[in-house]
């Protein structure tokens, strides 16, 4: 039987350079490819075990709708009050201020790039 795991997330972005920059200064993301194809803008940045793809693709040859089917990216961290801390200092927008939904697990969601919404997560260890 197959198995699967989580390989990337593409953001389709109005400003790849911004939107590159703000997973680098605020998730410790590391840039390993940047290139243009066909006129395209693409950027992997590698966030802890997975990968980012951004594009500047405005349109697209394959009708599946734009921006459908995906709601949020989820990052976990391992000191959730200090990573609020920088982004609220940096200047980052949250959709949802910091919440414990259940014990153990603590969330915020955050304004990312393009208006895309990131959850920060830190699940207590057992």
């Amino acid at each position: 039987m197959a198995e699967f795991s989580l390989h990337h997330v593409h953001h389709e972005s109005a400003d790849v350079d911004a939107t590159v920059a703000f997973y680098v200064e605020h998730f410790q993301g590391e840039v390993t490819e940047r290139t243009v194809r066909d006129g395209v803008q693409w950027a992997r940045v590698k966030i802890g075990d997975f990968m980012l793809n951004v594009t500047d693709r405005g349109e697209s040859d394959i009708d599946l709708g734009r921006y459908n089917g995906l709601d949020h990216i989820g990052i976990h961290t391992t000191d959730f009050d200090a990573t609020v801390e920088a982004l609220k200092g940096a200047g980052v927008g949250f959709f949802i201020e910091p919440v414990s939904p259940a014990p153990g697990i603590r969330i915020a969601f955050v304004a990312g790039p393009d208006n895309t919404k990131i959850e920060l997560i830190q699940v207590a260890s057992a």
